[in-house]
């Protein structure tokens, strides 16, 4: 091997074994090894996550979106990056640092003209941008990352959990919608439990009706073949036996009642199958024009966020079946992998750093700290 190569070989190996090892919690329950196959995969992906940081600080979901889903898409991309990458990576570091910048920005100032975090109430998208910036913010915490930001971002905590109780659907109709007029939505009510249960983990106040309700929307939506339907009007026209509209959405619907202790391992097994079961007619729509389109409804832009949503839900599962699943939807994510190493789902180049990060979340599932069951937040 000439001397140049082998140098590079050995750095290469080198950055793959210290992104293995590297525990990104002081936790022993995140400490479990990748294999060098997963590693490499995460190590190739983070270059392009960082060549699609927008001038702003953020990363895109769409090219034409509000400015909360270009938070939560931010916040889910800086989620990733918190995780995933060598802990001595400046560029990891300022990327991190910009991502938290924009999200604070439109916090404070764009956020308001939503009527959100000034005390009033909701509209499109917003929740959804408050969760995931949440989580980030409850994980940032725990992380051996981003020290100088920790005290910053903690009083944010309290901040979005008093504004999603104030949710206007939440006030109504007991969940929380994600757009239009149809009540809550399943997927979102789902997001946001579990924001709130990683919130009350850091020791937020959360009002248990919050959750409490959160659980009965759930359940009002969950047909008994282990679908959901989108939101309360589509309980009304939806066909219950359309399942594979609902692949992409079972797992964090049953995985959130499962933490609220409203579910069972059986189901929970059963939400995570109907993935694997359905993936190829996800599949069939990614990437492709229109929302919410063809016989089952489906929307391209969800296939990696459900595919993130299965492998969390699968760490929760207790039976043998559990490194199976993890196995297969391993497979999964080296099929539906493009050739640069990343990964999308919508026909927009901008939403690659957002899918890509889903899918490294994905990848990462034993490593990354897991929303707490009720009873243990």
């Amino acid at each position: 091997m000439k001397p140049d190569a082998l140098i590079f070989t050995t750095l290469i190996g080198a950055m793959l074994a210290s992104c293995a090892s590297r525990p990104p919690y002081d936790d022993d329950r995140y400490q479990e090894d990748l294999a060098p196959s997963t590693v490499r995969m995460i190590s190739e992906a983070i270059s392009p996550i960082l060549a699609s940081q927008q001038e702003e600080g953020n990363w895109c979901w769409q090219d034409t979106v509000t400015v909360p889903q270009n938070v939560g898409a931010t916040a889910i991309v800086c989620s990733a990056l918190l995780h995933a990458a060598p802990l001595d990576d400046k560029n990891i570091e300022s990327a991190i640092s910009r991502g938290i910048d924009f999200i604070l920005k439109h916090l404070t100032t764009t956020f308001t003209t939503f009527r959100g975090i000034d005390g009033n109430y909701s509209s499109e998208q917003r929740i959804w941008g408050y969760a995931y910036a949440l989580i980030l913010f409850c994980q940032i915490d725990g992380a051996r990352r981003v020290h100088n930001r920790k005290e910053e971002v903690k009083p944010w905590v309290q901040k979005i959990v008093d504004c999603i109780a104030r949710d206007r659907n939440y006030l109504i109709h007991d969940g929380w919608a994600y757009s239009g007029s149809g009540g809550p939505s399943s997927f979102n009510t789902a997001s946001v439990t579990l924001a709130l249960l990683y919130a009350k983990e850091q020791g937020a106040r959360v009002d248990g009706d919050c959750l409490k309700h959160a659980a009965k929307t759930l359940l009002t939506l969950r047909n008994e073949n282990g679908a959901y339907w989108y939101n309360r009007v589509q309980i009304h026209i939806d066909n219950p036996s359309t399942v594979p509209g609902s692949a992409a959405r079972s797992a964090i619907c049953e995985l959130a009642l499962y933490l609220l202790d409203k579910s069972s391992q059986e189901r929970l097994e059963r939400a995570v199958d109907l993935f694997h079961e359905n993936w190829e007619t996800l599949n069939q729509h990614r990437k492709r024009e229109g929302t919410h389109a063809g016989e089952h409804g489906i929307a391209p832009y969800y296939f990696f966020f459900g595919l993130y949503y299965t492998a969390l839900a699968t760490e929760f599962i207790e039976t043998s079946k559990r490194q199976a699943l993890r196995d297969n939807l391993l497979k999964i994510i080296t099929k539906t992998r493009d050739p640069e190493g990343t990964w999308n789902d919508l026909p927009e180049e901008c939403a690659r750093g957002y899918a890509t990060a889903m899918v490294i979340l994905a990848l990462l599932g034993p490593n990354i700290p897991r929303p707490p069951e009720l009873s243990k937040a």
